[in-house]
């Protein structure tokens, strides 16, 4: 086996080398190839593993749940991106724990292709291009061999027939100790996790997918307003599903109707894998009503031509709120999970209203070309209870009447807006200042 990897390996490269196996190598595409090698499982029991030590002092073997079982060895080549100079260089290596669902997320950045919704997956583009900031991961999960496992940290929880163990890997990467009776209260909160991520489904249990089909102003919670699924192949169906959302469904809501924007109301707490709302036709509005909460436990994605309305209620994700590019929030209320923006978040509200705020349960980041648009009050606009990373452009929304004020607050601020000034709409210039935990702006005093 080892021989026919080597070879097959090495006729990979050498095609990339040359591709029309002409003998002349000035259409190669190597330097610009990424070649990524990964073992699929881990190494195997018997008496290689004892007298070689094969997996290195992990326990377990392949088909466990174990680190023999699960951890792997992985190379990437990528001359044109990992050199002496990268930020990843060659010939090192990282620490960064990632995962064989990372490679479909992370392709499909590196190709500038739209990420199917809902995956597990993280994409490590960033650690190979030093380009932009990798998501972060709070939790692996792992199932083999009838058993299943949950990572955080340094911490590994694996449940199987024997019952719970508890591992610190960074410790006892051997899994050799298992503190689970020194740990309950940190046992029952991984177990919890590890329950809701839904590693005790029957056999045949699969995820599935659906579309928004209500019209202008309907409700996410009625089952009419979205498609079934149906999975079927010659003829002979291997699961159907229907009716109202729930924790196993990925979604999109999308404008298809109508060029004039169109409206989603959520008027009651409802719960998704992964939701994606975008524009079609025409820009499509998700509105939350006051106390109610959007959950969108892998990911809630808002792409160009969306807009998502918050009334004093909740969006929520384990993981992450993406506003992409062409798409906002808008409104009053709480984010439950990191909020990425690359868009709009605007916290302008109409007079009369009350004082817009935003509650940020994780971090704040944002990119180049994303807007925060605000009032100025007596209380900070958005409070981050996290890290506010700032790259964005700030914008006021009308002219503050007092003269100082701070826009937001987080456990700490990194980086700055793009403008140094930002100009009220009748042309009050107010300089933007930083400190560690606030960003506040004060008005420029006037020409003598």
């Amino acid at each position: 086996m080892v021989t026919r990897i080597d070879g097959h390996f090495g006729n990979i490269l050498k095609a990339l080398e040359d591709p029309n196996g002409d003998g002349d190598n000035s259409d190669s595409v190597a330097n610009n190839t990424l070649v990524i090698f990964q073992s699929d499982n881990g190494g195997p029991g018997g008496p290689s593993n004892k007298e070689l030590d094969t997996n290195g002092g992990l326990r377990g073997n392949k088909g466990t749940i174990y680190e023999g079982g699960i951890r792997v060895p992985t190379l990437m080549r990528w001359p044109a991106k990992i050199t002496a100079n990268s930020k990843l260089k060659i010939g090192s290596s990282f620490d960064e724990v990632i995962d064989i669902s990372d490679l479909l997320p992370t392709f499909c950045e590196l190709a500038g292709a739209e990420t199917p919704v809902g995956l597990d997956g993280v994409s490590f583009a960033p650690l190979l291009t030093g380009e932009g900031e990798k998501k972060p991961r709070d939790f692996l999960i792992h199932e083999a061999g009838g058993s299943a496992s949950i990572i955080r940290g340094e911490h590994k929880l694996v449940k199987s027939k024997k019952g719970l163990e508890l591992y610190d890997l960074e410790a006892d990467h051997s899994e050799s100790k298992n503190i689970a009776m020194a740990h309950p209260e940190l046992v029952a909160e991984l177990q919890k996790i590890l329950l809701e991520e839904r590693v005790g489904e029957p056999k045949g249990f699969a995820n599935t997918y659906h579309s928004w089909i209500g019209e202008d102003g309907e409700s996410l919670s009625k089952a009419a307003n979205w498609s079934d699924y149906l999975y079927e192949n010659e003829g002979e169906t291997y699961l159907e599903d229907s009716g109202a959302p729930r924790l196993s469904w990925i979604a999109r809501i999308e404008n298809t109707k109508s060029e004039r924007p169109a409206t989603a109301i959520v008027d009651k707490d409802i719960s998704f894998l992964g939701l994606q709302i975008r524009g079609g036709k025409g820009d499509q509005k998700v509105q939350v009503n006051q106390g109610v909460t959007l959950l969108a436990r892998n990911e809630l994605r808002l792409s160009k031509g969306a807009n998502l309305q918050l009334d004093n209620s909740t969006i929520s994700s384990l993981r992450w709120i993406e506003v992409g590019k062409g798409a906002s929030i808008r409104g009053r209320g709480k984010v439950e999970g990191s909020l990425h923006n690359s868009g709009k978040v605007d916290l302008a509200a109409k007079r009369g209203e009350p004082i817009p705020e935003l509650l940020v349960h994780g971090n704040y980041v944002e990119q180049l070309g994303s807007r925060l648009r605000i009032k100025n009050s007596e209380a900070p606009v958005l409070k981050v209870l996290g890290t506010a990373k700032l790259a964005g452009t700030l914008e006021l929304a009308e002219t503050p009447t007092e003269s100082m004020g701070t826009i937001l607050t987080a456990d700490q601020v990194e980086g700055r807006f793009a403008n140094v000034l930002v100009t009220a709409p009748d042309g009050t210039p107010f300089r933007i200042f930083y400190n560690r935990n606030a960003v506040r702006i004060a008005r420029m005093p006037s020409d003598s």
